[in-house]
């Protein structure tokens, strides 16, 4: 009877359906890109490098911008799969739409829900979720990428403010932003890991300044470089407790793989979409090359790939909801995500062949916005490194 019951356990914990509100959704999102004819506006940003700010009004306005915050502060709730799904089928339209979503919701809404005070979480969270604040995060600095913990930007508490001196880099969307969640180091006599602070930081603030970094991927999310001269920061907008942020910085780094997983997921998908669409309309010796066995095989291997990628990452997403340790899910997710959109980028450009190189197919922003998630929120290299550790070695 205790092998059945256990049994009957298993299946339902397998059940890999989603809701009916959730589908709603995805079907939702879907006629939301055809008609928003995202296809076509992520060609134009990628050649402009301009914010999509009307864009992102338009999904504030559709509520999306709320997932996940409650309703008590401006959200209209929901949990982090339909967030996962709305940022995987944004992405399948245009990557710049999913892109969006994470910074504001993931990095900053739910960070802030998660180590905000009351004070904090009614006064930000109801203007993420209208649109009416735009979020960047910043951690990065010239020394200091995948070992983090060396951050030597520094804020030193004079009264009930914070000055801040120092240089951060790669840090997307601070251009665009009304708010930073900035990292920075406010004890230097303990352990790296000790002693750094979070802090919510007026973008607008004198004390600031913004250089723009020229870059192949994602373009139409400007990235920068940081400076910071005297800027004083008020100590209410400390996240979470001051020197203790490291533990925060873990949990954001956490969310921030596994959606960057989702929209990896839905790009993916797009170009394994295309890939097919060519090659059942480009002819050569007389017939579709999709019925060549060489490029048969290789969309069945993107295909296979990709649904397996999924299938890592939608467990991934699960254990977070429902409260299970999901650390080593989410690396291997994101790692799993990441190289197959590499890879699967790379195919296409192969069965595109002359045309792959050509701007006026997508396939060429697909290959180049890859790069940046086998090295962006965690390298390859780094989330190995994070599995292996977790298996004991």
């Amino acid at each position: 009877m205790m092998l059945v019951r256990r049994m009957k356990l298993r299946r339902e914990m397998m059940d890999f359906r989603i809701s009916e509100e959730q589908a709603i959704l995805k079907e939702t999102v879907q006629k939301f890109v055809a008609k928003e004819k995202l296809l076509e506006l992520a060609r134009i940003h990628d050649e402009t490098g301009e914010y999509p700010f009307q864009l992102h009004k338009t999904m504030a306005d559709l509520g999306w911008l709320g997932m996940c915050i409650p309703e008590e502060y401006g959200g209209n709730g929901g949990d982090v799969v339909g967030l996962f799904l709305l940022i995987e089928e944004l992405s399948r339209g245009a990557l710049i739409a999913g892109n969006i979503v994470f910074r504001n919701v993931v990095n900053a809404g739910l960070a802030i829900l998660r180590s905000g005070t009351t004070e904090q979480k009614r006064y930000f969270l109801p203007k993420i979720a209208c649109g009416e604040f735009r979020f960047a995060f910043s951690l990065t600095e010239p020394n200091a990428g995948s070992d983090a913990t060396s951050i030597v930007t520094s804020a030193v508490k004079q009264g009930d403010e914070y000055v801040v001196n120092g240089n951060k880099v790669f840090c997307t969307g601070a251009a665009v932003a009304d708010y930073i969640q900035l990292v920075v180091r406010t004890d230097k006599s303990g352990p790296k890991h000790m002693g750094i602070t979070v802090l919510l930081v007026d973008a607008k603030r004198p004390g600031i300044t913004i250089r723009k970094i020229k870059k192949i991927v994602n373009k139409g999310m400007e990235t920068n470089e940081l400076f910071f001269d005297d800027l004083m920061v008020p100590a209410a907008n400390v996240l979470g407790r001051p020197d203790e942020g490291w533990q925060h910085i873990l949990k954001t780094l956490a969310f921030e793989r596994i959606f960057v997983a989702a929209m990896c997921l839905g790009v993916t998908q797009r170009v394994v979409d295309d890939a097919i669409l060519y090659a059942k309309q480009r002819v050569q010796f007389g017939r579709p090359i999709g019925t060549f066995q060489a490029i048969r095989f290789k969309l069945a291997d993107m295909q296979a790939r990709l649904e397996a990628a999924r299938l890592l990452c939608y467990h991934a997403v699960w254990l977070i909801r429902e409260g299970l340790p999901y650390e080593r899910a989410v690396s291997i997710a994101k790692l799993v995500a990441s190289e197959t959109y590499a890879l699967n980028s790379t195919e296409g450009m192969q069965i595109l062949g002359g045309y792959g190189l050509t701007i006026e197919y997508d396939m060429q922003r697909y290959f180049r916005d890859a790069r940046e998630f086998v090295i962006g929120a965690g390298t390859s290299e780094i989330m190995r490194s994070v599995i292996a550790k977790d298996m004991g070695l």
